[in-house]
């Protein structure tokens, strides 16, 4: 926010949350996670009990627009939304100190902490519940009525429930085509180790786009490591993600079957043309791969993955907003 800036009125400048205070329905328990626009708390809803993440403006953003007018979009984008594979919307609304946004509590760990602790990548089964439970949110997530981009895939926007199941969350990058301001042409804008590389040469950041972003999460739940190497200066980082193929994933993790490892190949083509058409289309790739392979997803062994990590963690939860901006697994 400059200098000018113009505070909504009503709304106090840098107006900070408590513990314990109020906001709409929901009673705010403790803060969760910061992210690089919003601030996440845990909350109760005061009729009933039903948890939620609720989601709000870092105080020092308030009085911008560009900060408002994306969260209005992820509020709109959200409240459209309604699937199984996607964190479910609770609520909305404004108060003094901003507007706020109240998602589904998912009891569990987001897909880079789950990884982060096992030092590894996932057993072949609960990672492929976790690539099926993903691309069917993707099909649901474009396929929906405001025609919706997510455009910020990543280990830390997928969240893994203790009941085994993998929800696709925080879109507050997301564009709808048909009600949201069209982005820049060439505007990159999400976490590097899952941009589709067309969007640093000029081209909007399209369907094929999220479907390598799915691909490159899917490659790393295996794989148990980035899928592409850290280099600490970024100019010299897009560069090389431009123009380096990608390993195939048999090369590191060879239990995968080659028919599966086709399909996952292909959506991470460096040319757009060359991936799957629609969420749709590469789903529909994924189940023919796991049934001529024999393979079965296993959300039990994804369960017990969960169970294991949280054990091994200081911090038992995390939100269903993914704020956190990391950009692979650990350094």
């Amino acid at each position: 926010m400059g200098a000018g800036a113009l505070v909504p009125w009503g709304v106090r400048r840098h107006a900070t949350d408590e513990a314990g205070a109020l906001v709409g329905p929901w009673r705010l328990e403790h803060a969760s996670a910061d992210g690089g626009m919003a601030r996440i708390w845990r909350a109760t809803r005061e009729a009933d009990g039903e948890p939620a993440a609720l989601k709000r403006i870092l105080p020092h953003l308030v009085g911008s627009s560009e900060a408002r007018d994306l969260f209005a979009d992820e509020v709109r984008i959200t409240a459209m939304l309604s699937h199984p594979r996607v964190v479910r919307y609770l609520g909305a609304g404004e108060d003094h100190r901003g507007p706020w946004l109240a998602l589904e509590w998912v009891e569990g760990l987001d897909l880079h902490a789950l990884l982060a602790s096992r030092r590894a990548g996932l057993p072949l089964e609960a990672a492929l519940c976790v690539g099926r439970d993903l691309l069917e949110a993707l099909v649901a997530v474009h396929g929906c009525a405001g025609r919706v981009l997510h455009r910020d895939l990543s280990l830390s926007n997928v969240l893994v429930g203790t009941d085994g199941v993998a929800r696709l969350a925080d879109f507050g990058l997301a564009r709808s085509l048909l009600h949201t301001r069209a982005s820049p042409r060439g505007s990159a804008r999400g976490k590097l180790g899952y941009l589709p590389p067309e969007v640093f040469k000029g081209r909007v950041h399209g369907t094929r786009g999220d479907l390598y972003g799915a691909a490159a999460v899917l490659w790393e739940a295996l794989a148990g490591r980035r899928l592409f190497d850290h280099i600490s200066d970024r100019a010299r980082r897009v560069a090389s993600w431009m123009g380096a193929p990608r390993v195939p994933v048999r090369d590191v993790c060879p239990q995968v079957p080659r028919v599966l490892a086709q399909v996952l190949d292909r959506a991470l083509e460096l040319d757009p043309e060359a991936r799957p058409g629609t969420a749709l289309e590469l789903l529909g790739a994924y189940e023919e791969a796991l049934w001529r392979a024999g393979l079965t997803p296993d959300r039990e062994a994804l369960q017990v993955a969960c169970w294991s990590a949280r054990r091994r963690l200081v911090a038992p939860t995390v939100p269903a907003s993914g704020p956190r901006a990391r950009e692979g697994l650990a350094a």
